[in-house]
């Protein structure tokens, strides 16, 4: 999906419902794979937000994604 459209602030200053679940989407991806190495761990999105960083960086740079499609976010009116 082409989550480049929404690029301004909603009216409630929000992602739309398809973004946030594309941002929950990534981010369960990282903790799934956290679990893998370490079973024990727990939800910590500092963790997570390492692992998410990493893997849009790979896939961005070795598969042509645009950060934005892979994960949403708002962008400032200028």
């Amino acid at each position: 999906m082409d989550f480049s459209t929404e690029v301004e602030f909603g009216k409630d200053g929000t992602l739309p419902d398809y973004q946030i679940a594309q941002q929950d989407n990534i981010n369960n991806a990282c903790f799934n794979l956290l679990k893998i190495f370490s079973p024990n761990c727990d939800w910590d999105i500092k963790q997570i937000s390492i692992i998410r960083n990493a893997l849009i960086d790979v896939l961005i740079t070795d598969y042509g994604k645009k950060e934005y499609d892979l994960y949403p976010w708002l962008l400032e009116s200028e």
